[in-house]
């Protein structure tokens, strides 16, 4: 073999060597940034979700202070409609418990609504942290370089027929004559 060829040869297994290192850097390179892709649309998600469950939470303390304030209005004006008829005693306690009781209804169906959009809220987070749990998954594990693969794609046109004869009877000679309990006899 010519200094040329095996000069070549050389070339070709750092060249190879090179790409695939360079590869599987990139492979790490690029797996990091999705990584922190994924992260940073978790965050904006959770950040956005936080910010619904405090609007929920305003207009559901709001809307209770709305509903209080029209049971009451209503029940005044109960008071002054029976007072200006002459009407008194268990009438007028009737009409203000309905008014309590249509108020707590009313109360109850808000809560449950509220609770509702608080579950939906929580399962958009929950849907978010497995998207991005998804996203991190789904990444292309880097390939570390094959050493040996190269080597031997590198290096082959250097390795003849006598060569290749004198590794195979080397290996017979070595690992074939082996006991029954693996070692050499």
């Amino acid at each position: 073999m010519s200094a040329f060829a095996g000069a070549m040869m050389g070339m070709n297994f750092g060249s190879q060597l090179g790409a695939a290192s360079s590869n599987y850097e990139m492979t790490k390179l690029q797996n990091e940034m999705r990584t922190e892709s994924a992260k940073d649309a978790m965050n904006l998600d959770r950040e956005i979700l936080i910010r619904r469950r405090k609007e929920e939470s305003r207009a559901y303390v709001q809307s209770n202070i709305d509903l209080q304030r029209r049971a009451l209005e209503a029940e005044s004006r109960a008071n002054v409609s029976m007072g200006e008829a002459g009407i008194e005693g268990l009438s007028v306690d009737n009409v203000k418990s309905a008014i309590r009781r249509q108020e707590g209804q009313t109360r109850q169906r808000q809560k449950e609504t509220f609770d509702s959009k608080m579950d939906t809220i929580d399962d958009s987070f929950e849907r978010s942290l497995q998207v991005m749990i998804a996203r991190m998954q789904g990444l292309t594990p880097p390939a570390q370089p094959n050493l040996l693969a190269i080597a031997s794609q590198s290096f082959s046109p250097a390795i003849d027929s006598k060569m290749a004869d004198s590794f195979d009877g080397w290996f017979d000679k070595t690992f074939s004559s082996t006991g029954a309990e693996g070692t050499p006899s």
